[in-house]
């Protein structure tokens, strides 16, 4: 897949906050950051391990929980793992498409998040998703959510082939959608691939918190909010 295909018809049709006026960029993580990526697999490893006969919450939910490790587990190795665990018949490629398809059913995009994407775009600043992950499950969980009608254009890393904390993800986003990299902030949860990859980049940062404190020394984010309503109020307030 093309990398021009991660982009949504916003991209091809701009709106008023995606003109070439100068208008700031605000580049948003995908999973825990739009999404609630967390909840939703522990939502699906429940109903997995329940439909093998195990506790929803017994040790085998944590075992599939500490696999995953917040999805930083590549999904092929996460199933094959879990494949030779509990001693499934379907080949690991089946298992992968099947959880594919289920998380991304499961994604949705909280109210007070929609309208505060939505306010942040009416006030004139454009927005993008950046987000590593097969294009495919990525693509899916965007629509599922509806946040393509909210958004301007979004970039997946496996369409560029380069994932974030890789600066091209960045680059690519400021691309398709106008920019620089002076007005383009990145909101994102990971402190390695959101904070310190748009930190390199030469991006200002917000940190999604999630109620942890900042303890990675190699940089710092520019603000720091609790969730992306937040982040989209600290903006609008700049």
């Amino acid at each position: 897949m093309h990398a021009t295909q991660s982009c949504n018809k916003s991209m091809a049709e701009p709106s008023a906050a995606s003109g070439t006026g100068g208008a700031p960029l605000a580049l948003f993580d995908l999973d825990d950051t739009l999404i609630d990526r967390t909840g939703n697999f522990e939502r699906w490893a429940r109903g997995f391990v329940a439909a093998l006969g195990f506790a929803e919450d017994g040790p085998e939910f944590d075992w599939l929980v500490a696999a995953d490790q917040s999805g930083s587990t590549d999904r092929h190795e996460l199933f094959a793992a879990t494949r030779e665990r509990f001693a499934l018949q379907p080949s690991v490629g089946d298992l992968v498409a099947s959880y594919s398809n289920d998380i991304a059913r499961r994604a949705t995009c909280d109210a007070r998040t929609v309208d505060a994407l939505a306010t942040l775009r009416a006030s004139g600043w454009r927005i993008c998703i950046v987000t590593n992950g097969f294009t495919t499950q990525q693509q899916a969980k965007i629509r599922n959510a509806r946040l393509d009608a909210l958004v301007d254009g979004w970039v997946v890393s496996e369409s560029i082939g380069a994932a974030k904390p890789d600066p091209l993800p960045f680059d690519h986003a400021i691309a398709i959608c106008g920019g620089t990299r002076a007005a383009t902030w990145m909101i994102g949860d990971d402190p390695i691939n959101d904070i310190e990859g748009a930190w390199k980049a030469g991006l200002l940062t917000i940190w999604i918190d999630h109620g942890r404190a900042w303890t990675h020394h190699r940089c710092t984010p520019t603000h720091v909010a609790t969730n992306a309503g937040h982040a989209c109020r600290v903006l609008l307030g700049l």
